[in-house]
């Protein structure tokens, strides 16, 4: 995971956050969700009844008992926190889980000010075919992948959870009225099976995808959605072809020129702010973490991440996406 300032500069003390956390974690994977400088992190335990609240600004943490409603630990898909710095005497938690042997997902609201959980009536039909080729436990399996895809990383805006989705409809939780609420998806191009989503996530205010497909993989849209939830369209378009040059080991040979798994670059992070005029894309490279200002065309280096060419099954280690990205402001919230 990767902790960013919303600075960008204060590298060191990203440091000392990144740490801490590590630390805390005790060397087990965790699900891990962020929202405006707090964090929530989730055990991959399957006898753990608990997860951890965590204050990086003031080292502060405590235990929450999960829901009562799951029938077990596996069948919880997702915990999203949603934290307002402008109300922060309180945060609240969504906890996405799936009631079996239905293919019928659920979800329980959890509030720091009444510290109690609250199953809510709304529900989600998971749109799964059953491949008879399949047995039963690789059928699960895969249902659990895909609804991992859908539920990862929901952003936090206006009292509502968001989520994209690479193959279908983007969905939104509003959480003052516990229901679904309308919001629109961008279409697919017609020429693309899927999207290829770089980032998704809130800054400025407002909702941001970033997308690229082939051919152009370097030439990526920044979309922003209206904040009347009536439309997305393209806030930016941005070539980023010229990186290349300096920095050669985005470009993976292996791949052919009009692959986009040829060009080996993330976006953890995107920073808007429209009343100082500021668009920044937060890039992860082989080995470095720079930053690219839209408005002024310039790159800063950040970080240096070493070995640039460590390789796992094929991917490279020193690449981080936008799930693998926290964005941190200071908070004295007590958690």
């Amino acid at each position: 995971f990767l902790c960013l300032s919303n600075s960008l500069e204060d590298v060191n003390s990203m440091r000392v956050i990144t740490s801490n956390l590590s630390n805390r974690r005790e060397g087990f994977p965790w699900r891990i969700h962020s929202c405006n400088g707090l964090i929530c992190l989730d055990p991959y335990d399957d006898e753990s009844t608990k997860f951890f609240m965590y204050n990086p600004s003031t080292n502060q943490s405590r235990f929450i008992q999960l829901p009562d409603s799951p029938e077990n630990r596996h069948s919880i898909r997702d915990l999203s926190l949603a934290f307002d710095p402008l109300k922060p005497d309180h945060y609240k938690i969504l906890c996405v889980w799936m009631r079996l042997p239905e293919i019928v997902l659920r979800f329980s609201l959890y509030s720091s000010e009444t510290g109690v959980w609250k199953e809510t009536d709304e529900s989600y039909e998971f749109d799964f075919e059953w491949d008879e080729e399949l047995d039963e436990d690789d059928n699960l399996s895969s249902m659990f992948n895909s609804i991992k895809v859908l539920f990862k990383y929901g952003a936090y805006l206006d009292d509502a959870m968001h989520w994209a989705n690479a193959d279908g409809d983007f969905l939104c939780f509003d959480l003052w009225s516990e229901r679904f609420k309308p919001m629109p998806s961008p279409l697919i191009p017609h020429d693309q099976w899927r999207r290829n989503i770089l980032y998704f996530g809130e800054s400025g205010g407002h909702l941001h995808l970033i997308e690229t497909y082939s051919p152009r993989a370097t030439l990526v849209d920044v979309l922003e959605m209206e904040s009347d939830y009536s439309k997305w369209y393209v806030k930016h378009r941005v070539d980023l072809d010229f990186l290349i040059a300096e920095y050669p080991l985005i470009v993976n040979e292996a791949f052919d020129p009009d692959e986009v798994e040829r060009y080996q670059f993330r976006v953890p992070s995107f920073v808007a702010d429209e009343k100082e005029n500021k668009a920044k894309l937060v890039l992860s490279l082989p080995g470095k973490l720079i930053s690219y200002d839209i408005i002024t065309k310039k790159v800063v280096e950040h970080v240096e991440i070493n070995p640039p060419g460590a390789l796992y099954f094929g991917e490279n280690l020193t690449l981080y996406d936008w799930i693998d990205a926290h964005q941190h402001l200071e908070t004295l919230a007590c958690v």
